[in-house]
């Protein structure tokens, strides 16, 4: 039907297309705009830090149980 001419444009689409994809999408400028217009994981702020030594834990449970 179609003849080789089609086939060899089909086929340079089936493989142009994605190898046109992998290069925009990998390209630094597209995936900074990407990954800093959405923020996938929303870390909480961070908290007091536990002691650490075994003296400085049971120092802070004495305070904490004599409040």
């Amino acid at each position: 039907m179609g003849g080789k001419l089609l086939e060899a444009f089909k086929f340079t689409v089936y493989v142009g297309v994605p190898i046109f994809a992998v290069a925009y999408i990998a390209a630094p400028q597209f995936l900074d705009k990407v990954l800093l217009n959405r923020q996938y994981v929303v870390y909480p702020k961070e908290g007091e830090r536990p002691p650490p030594t075994r003296d400085s834990v049971l120092q802070r449970a004495s305070e904490v149980s004599k409040s």
